[in-house]
C-alpha cells in the first residue's frame, strides 16, 4: 500500500496469544485452545456467507476476526474494482476510526502495490518476514506504517480473485509457519465467499430497486402518455447504474425512417476499445430505435445482456404506448376539427345559398305581383339581378362539385392544346356579370402561347382568382390579369389593389374552407383590410391549387410592394405544352383543326 495517507496514528493494541510474535508456533500446551479458537472463528466467518449483512459490515467483521485469530497487529482488505486496475481500500482493523475513514477514500493503483500485484499474478500467498529490507515491498508504505512482517493472501471465489487480505505485524518480526499460511488462506477463502455473497445480495437489492423504478417509469409513461423523454432518461440512467456501465444512450428512428436522433444519454461517450452493446427496440416487426450501453472493461456478461434486454423492453413499451397515445390524440383532434369544419361548412353553405335565392325570390315575386306595372328599364334591372344571382349559385355549385371530385379521387384532367389568349377570353366572359362596370385589365404576349391543359379546369382557376380579386379591390380600381412566357413555363398573375394579405396567411389561403378573418359567414368579421368580410365559403383558392398542381404547376400568393395582393400560377412548358421543336412542328400545330369546345366553355364564351 502506498504512503499517500493522512498523518499516521498509532496502531491500536491487539495482543496475540502467547508465544506467537517472534517464534511463530505456540507452545504445545496452547495448541488445543488455539485450534478450538481457530475453528470457532472460521465457523463465524462462514456464517457471514449466508447472512443478510451489508458488505461493509461483513468486511469489517472479517478483518477483525482475521487479526484476532492470527495475532496480527493490523488486518486489511483491498478489493479489485471492475476495471482490474485499482485496489479499493475496503476494511481495516488496527487503526483509529478517523484514519480508517480517510484511508477508504483513497483508491490504490494496482501498479503501485507490488505485493498485491504478485498475489494476483500467482494466485498464491506472499510472505514477507523482513518488510524493511525485502525488495518486493513499498518502502514508503512500510516506513509509514512501521511494518516488520507481512502476509498477503488472495481472496478467491468461484475461480475469480476478488482482492487481497493483508496481515501486518508491527511490534516485532514474525516468522510465518505453514500453519499460519494455511490458516490465513482458509480465512481468505471463507472471506471471499462471504464477500461474493454480500456483493450478490447488495447487487440483487440494488437490481430489484432499479427494476422496480424502471417498471414505475414505464408505467407512468404508459398511464399518462406524456413526459416520455423524462421516463426514457431515467430508464437509461438506471440501466447504466445497474450494470456499472460507463455510459448509455437511446436513439429513435426519425420520421423518414432512414435516420435516427438522440432522445437521451447518460454518462460519458464511449472510448476507443470499449465494449458497446446495442439492443434494438422493435414493435410489430418495426424498428423504433435502439438502447446502447458501453464500458471499457470487463465485457458485458450474458446475464447483464439479458438484464439490459428487459430495460430495452420497458423502453419499447413506453415508446410504443406514447406513439399510440399521440396518434389517438391526433385522431381525436382531427375528428373534432372535422366536426367543427362540418358545422362551419353547413353554416357557410346555407348562408351562401340563401342570399342569392332570396334575391331571386324577391325579384321574381315583384315581377309577378298582380297589377304592378314596372318601367321597362326596371324590369331589365330585375332580370339582370336574377341573372347575376343565378351566376353566383352556378359558381358555388361548380366549386362544390369540383371539391367533391378532387377529394374523391375521381378528378381527371382532359388536356388538349389551348392558346392562352383564348383561355383568358373564356375566363373573362365567365366573370363579366360579376365584374359589372369594374375594369379588368389584361396583358398577354403578342405572340401565341400554347398550353397542353384542360381548358375548363384552367378557366375555372382564372375565374376563381379574378372573382377573389374583385371582392377585395377597392371602389372602381381595376383588377389586372397578366400572362407571361418565361423560359421554362407560362405564368399567369391576377393582381388587385386591395389591402393585401397578412404574411402568416400567404400559404393558409389555399387550404379548404380557410378565409382570412375567420369566423362564421354570418358574422361581421374583417376582410383583408377591415370591414365586413366578402361572401364565399373558402373553396375557390383550394380548388385553384389542386387543379394547378394536377397540371404539374405551382400556385402562390404574395403581397405587392405598391399595395394589394397577387395570385400567380405557373405551368411548365417543357413537360405539359406542345411547343414546337422545329418550324415544321410549328406549322402543323398552328394550322391544326381546333378541338371542339365543350358546352361549358361555349356557354362562357357566349356570356
Amino acid at each position: 500500500m502506498t504512503a499517500d495517507f493522512p498523518p499516521p496514528v498509532a496502531p491500536s493494541t491487539n495482543a496475540p496469544p502467547p508465544g506467537e510474535l517472534a517464534g511463530g508456533s505456540p507452545p504445545p500446551e496452547a495448541r488445543p485452545a488455539r485450534h478450538a479458537r481457530h475453528d470457532e472463528i472460521l465457523a463465524q466467518i462462514a456464517r457471514y456467507t449466508g447472512s443478510s449483512l451489508e458488505l461493509d459490515e461483513v468486511l469489517e467483521r472479517i478483518v477483525q476476526a482475521a487479526a484476532e485469530l492470527t495475532g496480527a497487529d493490523r488486518a486489511s482488505i483491498l478489493l479489485l474494482d471492475r476495471s482490474g486496475e485499482l485496489l479499493l481500500p475496503s476494511a481495516l482493523h488496527g487503526m483509529e476510526p478517523d484514519f480508517v475513514a480517510g484511508w477508504k477514500r483513497r483508491p490504490i493503483r494496482l501498479a503501485d502495490e507490488p505485493l498485491s500485484r504478485e498475489v494476483l499474478a500467482t494466485g498464491r500467498p506472499v510472505i514477507v518476514e523482513d518488510a524493511p529490507t525485502d525488495p518486493r515491498t513499498d518502502k514508503a508504505s512500510v516506513a509509514f506504517f512501521g511494518d516488520r512482517s507481512i502476509l498477503v493472501a488472495p481472496l478467491i471465489s468461484r475461480g475469480r480473485i476478488l482482492g487481497t487480505l493483508f496481515l501486518n505485524h508491527v511490534r516485532e518480526r514474525y516468522h510465518f509457519t505453514p500453519e499460519d499460511v494455511a490458516t490465513t488462506t482458509a480465512i481468505a477463502n471463507q472471506a471471499a465467499i462471504a464477500i461474493d455473497n454480500a456483493r450478490l445480495l447488495r447487487d440483487t437489492r440494488r437490481l430489484a430497486e432499479q427494476l422496480r423504478r424502471s417498471f414505475r417509469y414505464a408505467g407512468e409513461a404508459l398511464a399518462s402518455g406524456v413526459d416520455l423523454p423524462r421516463a426514457l432518461q431515467m430508464m437509461v440512467q438506471l440501466a447504466v447504474e445497474t450494470v456499472d456501465a460507463d455510459g448509455g444512450s437511446l436513439h429513435l428512428i426519425d420520421e423518414t425512417g432512414r435516420g435516427t436522433y438522440l432522445v437521451t444519454a447518460s454518462g460519458g461517450a464511449p472510448v476507443a476499445g470499449a465494449d458497446v452493446v446495442e439492443f434494438p427496440l422493435i414493435a410489430d416487426g418495426r424498428r423504433l430505435g435502439a438502447l446502447a450501453l458501453w464500458r471499457r472493461a470487463p465485457p458485458f456478461s450474458a446475464d447483464e445482456r439479458e438484464l439490459l434486454t428487459a430495460f430495452a423492453g420497458h423502453a419499447r413499451s413506453a415508446i410504443e404506448h406514447a406513439q399510440l397515445y399521440a396518434r389517438l390524440q391526433e385522431e381525436q383532434q382531427h375528428a373534432q376539427e372535422a366536426e367543427r369544419t362540418r358545422a362551419e361548412f353547413a353554416s357557410m353553405i346555407s348562408h351562401e345559398l340563401r342570399t342569392p335565392l332570396a334575391l331571386i325570390k324577391a325579384y321574381v315575386a315583384t315581377l309577378l305581383r298582380p297589377g304592378l306595372h314596372l318601367a321597362p328599364e326596371t324590369v331589365v334591372r330585375f332580370l339582370e339581378g336574377i341573372d347575376s344571382a343565378c351566376d353566383r349559385l352556378r359558381r358555388l355549385i361548380d366549386n362544390l362539385l369540383s371539391t367533391t371530385t378532387l377529394e374523391s379521387g375521381a378528378f381527371r384532367t382532359q388536356p388538349r392544346p389551348i392558346e392562352v389568349h383564348e383561355l383568358l377570353r373564356h375566363a373573362l366572359a365567365g366573370v363579366a356579370v360579376l365584374a359589372g362596370s369594374r375594369p379588368v385589365e389584361v396583358a398577354a404576349p403578342a405572340e401565341e402561347v400554347w398550353l397542353l391543359a384542360d381548358p375548363d379546369q384552367l378557366t375555372q382557376v382564372i375565374e376563381n382568382l379574378i372573382g377573389n380579386a374583385l371582392k377585395y379591390a377597392p371602389g372602381a380600381s381595376p383588377v389586372r390579369v397578366v400572362a407571361e412566357r418565361l423560359p421554362a413555363c407560362v405564368r399567369i398573375s391576377v393582381m388587385d389593389s386591395g389591402p393585401g394579405l397578412p404574411p402568416e396567411t400567404l400559404e393558409l389561403v389555399f387550404e379548404k374552407f380557410y378565409r382570412v378573418g375567420g369566423g362564421s359567414p354570418s358574422e361581421a368579421v374583417p376582410g383583408r383590410g377591415g370591414g365586413r368580410r366578402p361572401p364565399g365559403v373558402g373553396l375557390g383558392l383550394f380548388i385553384c391549387k389542386r387543379i394547378v398542381e394536377a397540371h404539374g404547376g405551382r400556385i402562390w400568393a404574395e403581397n405587392l410592394a405598391e399595395g394589394g395582393a397577387a395570385f400567380r400560377f405557373e405551368l411548365p412548358v417543357s413537360a405539359r405544352t406542345p411547343y414546337p421543336s422545329s418550324p415544321d412542328d410549328d406549322h402543323r400545330l398552328l394550322n391544326a383543326e381546333p378541338a371542339p369546345e365543350s358546352s361549358k366553355s361555349k356557354e362562357r364564351a357566349d356570356m
